[in-house]
């Protein structure tokens, strides 16, 4: 805030005495003095003459106008906009009798030094942190320009790739992933690709939480990624063209449209783009029986694969301002991908000793793939007198498709590499599944006293998966069905949830308690035997906060969450799911969710030129949902994985995050998390109880750095990595990435041109080994090799406006509304 020197002042007549406390209405409109606009969003603020406490403030509305109301006589509004010198008005010349008066257009002139120094400000870092969460601003991140979610989240600071390939926070995959702060088939724990469906260039955002509150749903062991999608507030015709080409015949392009006028805003979106993923990893495996060496089976393979895929998208948003306190939010959006995928596998097999081959096994899978998601959004806010105080109603409907055909074929040679006659093998698979999610909710606001809140809700989701999996096999040119992988599986869930949540600020001290209850009804069936199982239970999740505030500068928070992670549908179905013909999944219908206490100390500190954020973190979890594998007794060389619950796990840490700005033109950003994971559990084998277990010291860090080279020109380098991990049934080892990036503004700074470079040297890739009683397996495995990108980014009726990221929450209380 911009003080004493730089303000205007003007007087306007009004009451300096209202003994019988008639509430007073006060309005005017605020336009800019040069162009005569009128400027939304203006901060209107009335203070108390005799103490300047802040009596009630407003902001101004799409017009420019404003209204507030008191039942003080002795006042003063002190008018704001960013970028603009503020203006003070004192009220003087009392008039009993009169209720309301107009204090006119107020026009607020633009402070050329004050927008300079927001876009200093503005440009420190790409991450905004506070107690509760961080927030990585997508727009400030070269590296990931061209690319997808995906590319994003990894370099979202605390995030990592695990060894599945699935993104873990704080060394877990249980992370609950919202779209704009709602639940979707699209980005679900069941369909990481789908973060594959969306550009980089359509995020704004992405929010971590890793103890919600009692207002979230408490699906998500590890906490909330909530990635927010953008909007546009600027009035009129403004919008972006995107487009990027790349290696591996990477190319595609985008259009965002948005128009502002009088109540009415409206975004439109949409874009295509051909996307290639090259990638190999070799597996080498032995299976043993104790006791009887000559009997090892050594089995090696080595692959080589290409995923092709060709998602659009079309997207639609609106808001319409019934009146001044009623509008409604419209949202409809559709993505279809369609795909093809490849592999070429080599498994050399030998009996006793590695060089001792008996045989030789070529494998191909060609696949082709479609999806597509559909999602339609209904919601209206009805705002009260008081300020703060809403009630929103939502409804949405989502509907995901993916049908899948596949064709496998194997050719088998003898050690020599001589071919096998009439033994050759090919298999056909089609797999469909329709998932359909209905929900809605009501969130209830009011404020209470100077800072307290209540709120009150309610949730309910509906979904119904189903799946139709069948498996054909031909051998010596018969066709027949394969039984054993034959399925049509039918998931239903419906979860209802109720929520409390009250805080408060005294003095140094807020505190904010909440209580959430949540009932679920869980139906899976298996249509071709009729085989159906039912799950019921209800859970309460506590959750309480508490922050100390040492100074303006820096403070403390204590927290504690309840949380829950229900299994996903496939860890329930019992049939098998085939990756390859030696590597097999099937689910486990016995499965029970998993609940895990969160405690959480923070301490955030600023700085002129630096920020600081450390977490201590303990997190129990019982019943611990794990994929564990096991060899096939009756077929020596086929590993089964299933589904189990352990015992318990349990997780300790400590994380950092930092952000260093020692010069206008460089800025570091960096992340850090020490931890131990420790599990321990038993599952049951042929019979046998297997006890399994084991934990370690671990470390996990990204550090990224950005420099400006004279105005045009921004570079960026990343780096990131995971030190060696213990897992339940091994060991995942160290992994290194390496991102640069490089930016240049051109065309009136209108357009931007960014060359990214992701995975330079081709080591973020997946390096670890599992052992059991009777099997040893490590893999070496790139998913992803490196990518180069050529992005090209121009605006429309707008000018380049750094994000507003680096804010002090406590000395800024909208720093933390992001």
């Amino acid at each position: 805030m911009v003080f004493a020197h730089e303000l205007s002042a003007q007087t306007v007549p009004g009451p300096t005495s209202n003994p019988n406390k008639v509430p007073i209405e006060i309005y005017g409109k605020i336009i800019d003095r040069d162009t005569k606009l009128p400027l939304e969003f203006a901060t209107i603020s009335l203070f108390s003459k005799k103490d300047s406490t802040l009596l009630t403030g407003t902001t101004s509305d799409a017009d420019g106008g404003f209204s507030l109301n008191t039942n003080q006589a002795d006042f003063y509004l002190l008018i704001e906009f960013l970028s603009y010198i503020p203006v003070y008005f004192s009220a003087a010349k009392p008039n009993i009798y009169q209720n309301r008066y107009d204090v006119g257009i107020v026009a607020l002139v633009l402070d050329i030094t004050r927008m300079a120094e927001v876009e200093v400000r503005a440009e420190k870092s790409t991450v905004t942190m506070a107690l509760d969460k961080r927030v990585f601003n997508v727009g400030k991140d070269l590296t990931s320009a061209g690319g997808t979610a995906e590319d994003v989240m990894r370099n979202v600071p605390g995030i990592s790739v695990d060894n599945d390939g699935r993104f873990s926070l704080r060394g877990s995959s249980n992370i609950r992933f919202l779209l704009n702060g709602r639940a979707s088939s699209l980005v679900d724990s069941e369909n990481l690709s789908g973060l594959r469906q969306i550009r980089a260039n359509q995020i704004e955002r992405i929010e971590v939480i890793t103890n919600p509150s009692a207002r979230y749903e408490a699906e998500g062991m590890a906490g909330i990624v909530n990635i927010v999608l953008k909007t546009n507030q600027k009035k009129g015709l403004n919008g972006s063209v995107d487009a990027h080409i790349g290696n591996n015949r990477n190319m595609g392009g985008g259009l965002n449209i948005n128009y502002k006028k009088g109540k009415f805003n409206g975004y439109f979106g949409m874009g295509s783009w051909y996307a290639n993923r090259p990638g190999k990893g070799s597996f080498r495996n032995e299976f043993y029986t104790p006791g009887q060496p000559d009997s090892t089976v050594f089995s090696n393979m080595d692959r080589t694969h290409g995923q092709s895929s060709l998602p659009g998208f079309i997207k639609f948003d609106g808001d319409y301002h019934l009146n001044p306190k009623n509008f409604l939010t419209t949202s409809f959006a559709y993505r279809r991908s369609t795909g093809d995928n490849s592999s070429r596998l080599q498994y050399l097999d030998a009996l006793g000793q590695p060089d001792n081959l008996y045989q030789i096994t070529n494998r191909t899978e060609a696949e082709k793939e479609s999806d597509s998601n559909f999602r339609y959004l209904l919601l209206y806010t009805t705002e009260f007198k008081q300020e703060g105080h809403e009630l929103i109603t939502e409804l949405q409907y989502e509907h995901t498709g993916m049908a899948k055909s596949s064709v496998f074929g194997e050719h088998y040679f003898d050690g020599a590499n001589n071919p096998l006659s009439g033994v050759d093998y090919q298999q056909l698979a089609n797999n469909r599944e329709k998932n359909h999610r209905l929900g809605s909710n009501v969130d209830y606001i009011i404020p209470f006293g100077k800072k307290g809140k209540f709120e009150a809700g309610w949730q309910s989701a509906v979904r119904q998966v189903s799946n139709n999996y069948e498996v054909r096999e031909i051998v010596n040119s018969i066709e027949s069905p394969d039984a054993d992988f034959t399925n049509d599986f039918l998931y239903e869930e419906a979860i209802h949830g109720i929520y409390l949540n009250i805080g408060n600020t005294i003095n140094r001290f807020s505190w904010q308690t909440g209580l959430r209850a949540e009932h679920s009804d869980v139906t899976t069936q298996l249509l071709a035997t009729n085989l159906t199982d039912y799950t019921s239970y209800t859970d309460l999740f506590p959750s309480a906060f508490l922050t100390y505030k040492l100074s303006d500068a820096d403070a403390f928070q204590l927290s504690y969450s309840r949380r829950i992670q229900r299994p996903v549908y496939s860890d329930l179905n019992p049939f098998f799911t085939i990756r390859d013909r030696r590597n097999i999944f099937r689910g486990n219908p016995n499965i029970k969710p998993e609940y895990t206490n969160s405690f959480e100390l923070g301490y955030i500190r600023y700085w002129e030129k630096a920020l600081l954020s450390s977490v201590a973190y303990y997190r129990h979890t019982q019943d611990v949902i794990k994929r564990l594998q096991r060899v096939d007794s009756d077929s020596p060389g086929i590993t089964i994985t299933q589904a189990e619950n352990l015992d318990f796990k349990r997780n300790y840490g400590v994380e950092l995050t930092c952000a260093y700005f020692p010069h206008q033109k460089l800025r570091f950003n960096g992340d850090l998390n020490l931890y131990h994971s420790f599990s321990e559990g038993s599952f049951w084998h042929e019979r046998k109880e297997v006890f399994v277990g084991g934990g370690s010291f671990s470390m996990e860090t990204k550090a990224s750095s950005r420099y400006s080279i004279r105005e045009k020109l921004n570079t960026q380098v990343t780096l990131s990595y995971s030190a060696p991990r213990m897992t339940t049934q091994g060991v995942n080892r160290a992994t290194t990435a390496l991102d640069l990036a490089a930016g240049f503004d051109f065309l009136k700074k209108n357009g931007t041109i960014t060359l990214s470079v992701n995975d330079l040297f081709n080591s973020r890739r997946r390096r670890s080994f599992s052992e059991g009683y009777t099997f040893f397996s490590e893999d070496n495995f790139l998913w992803q090799s490196r990518t180069v990108l050529l992005s090209f980014h121009y605006r429309i009726n707008q000018r380049k406006e750094p994000n507003r990221v680096y804010t002090n929450p406590f000395m800024d209380e909208e720093a933390e509304e992001y």
